[in-house]
């Protein structure tokens, strides 16, 4: 007989259970994203701010709005707006009463933007021909740098061969330390980190380094009175001897012929070394170690932290 191979009983399979759709996520309604106006306004005092006090500050605000840049181009109004959201924005409770071109009362010679501080009337200011074309401005500004850069060194190089000549005569010449004192400056001028006016000229978006640096001012002028109290000192007031960034600046041992390696701008003053020296930080510019740990290190006297 023939074997036959019998097949295995055959059983239907069990139907599978339709798959269980995933849940389907939340929806979630993105926050509607800030204009640049918005955005400046978020730092400003508000009319029923308990904060506001009456004065300059507040009189602009009421007659001008607290935020006033009519006829700017977008892309400029977003500068001026990101600088003062990436800096202001960095430390709590920081507000200004106006953001506007600069008005009578309010314009200083030769700049292109200020800050203001009197009686907690904090206003920033822009020059109207500047925050419409400031890539111009700062293509000016680094040529007058330059020019006057050369010229300075050829007027003390000069200066310098006259005195020596005059003394190797025998003639008199005014000043024992005259010749010290222009070697000096004429060390500083030859340096290569002596290289520009400001940090604004050299940035990529002049207007959003200018408005940094004026903005590096604001909390100068306000962190530490939000800290420790109104009567609280500014973190440049009292000078290079006496301030909070002064102290600091002598302890780690910069001295004040290293100011210009920020900018020529930041050798003026220690104000505009402070504001000088945080854009430059911010931006990546070139820093002197003692400077950069003397800036750190006033901050952190306040109770702050930097970055």
């Amino acid at each position: 007989f023939e074997k036959v191979q019998e097949k295995g009983a055959t059983i239907r399979p069990k139907p599978k259970p339709a798959p269980v759709p995933a849940p389907k996520p939340p929806i979630v309604k993105k926050p509607k994203l800030k204009s640049d106006q918005e955005i400046l306004e978020s730092y400003t005092y508000g009319v029923n701010d308990p904060n506001r006090e009456r004065g300059y500050g507040s009189l602009l605000a009421r007659q001008h709005g607290s935020v006033k840049f009519d006829g700017l181009s977008k892309n400029n109004l977003a500068s001026i707006a990101n600088a003062v959201d990436d800096t202001l924005g960095r430390y709590d409770g920081l507000k200004v009463y106006h953001f506007g071109y600069f008005k009578r009362n309010m314009q200083t010679r030769n700049a292109n933007a200020a800050a203001w501080y009197g009686s907690r009337q904090y206003i920033l200011g822009v020059k109207k021909s500047y925050a419409k074309s400031p890539k111009t401005a700062a293509k000016r500004s680094v040529a007058n740098f330059e020019n006057k850069k050369r010229a300075t060194i050829q007027n003390y190089e000069n200066t310098l061969k006259s005195i020596k000549e005059r003394k190797a005569k025998g003639q008199y010449v005014s000043g024992s330390d005259v010749v010290e004192k222009l070697e000096k400056q004429l060390k500083i001028y030859k340096n290569p980190k002596y290289d520009k006016w400001s940090i604004s000229c050299v940035a990529d978006d002049p207007l959003y380094a200018t408005i940094k640096h004026e903005c590096w001012h604001m909390i100068d002028f306000q962190v530490n009175k939000i800290k420790n109290g109104v009567n609280a000192p500014m973190l440049t007031q009292g000078g290079a001897r006496n301030s909070i960034f002064g102290k600091q600046l002598k302890k780690f041992g910069a001295t004040q012929d290293e100011w210009y390696f920020v900018s020529q701008y930041s050798g003026s003053d220690i104000a505009e070394l402070w504001a000088e020296t945080g854009t430059a930080l911010d931006l990546g510019f070139y820093v002197p170690e003692n400077i950069k740990k003397a800036f750190i290190g006033t901050l952190k006297e306040v109770g702050l932290t930097y970055p």
